[in-house]
């Protein structure tokens, strides 16, 4: 839409975005989001591929103690967990 379309009368200023701005954390958790599913992408070692997510989670909160579990579609058993 250029300028030209717009009604010259009309010398109301725009209301400032109502967005929250992003957080230093918000972009270090997306940043360990995409660094996790690349691991997944590029291993197919699923021990590999847990430890890279508990690393991550390690940037983001400290922790005492964590688990990741993966399971089973139909069984809905544990099939590997870290």
């Amino acid at each position: 839409m250029s300028n030209s379309s717009l009604d010259p009368a009309d010398k109301t200023p725009r209301a400032a975005s109502t967005r929250s701005p992003v957080t230093d954390d918000a972009v270090r958790a997306v940043r360990v989001l995409i660094d996790a599913y690349r691991l997944s992408a590029e291993s197919r070692d699923i021990d590999v591929i847990l430890r890279g997510i508990l690393d991550g989670l390690a940037q983001l909160v400290a922790y005492d103690a964590a688990g990741v579990y993966v399971l089973g579609r139909s069984s809905r058993r544990v099939r590997h967990w870290r």
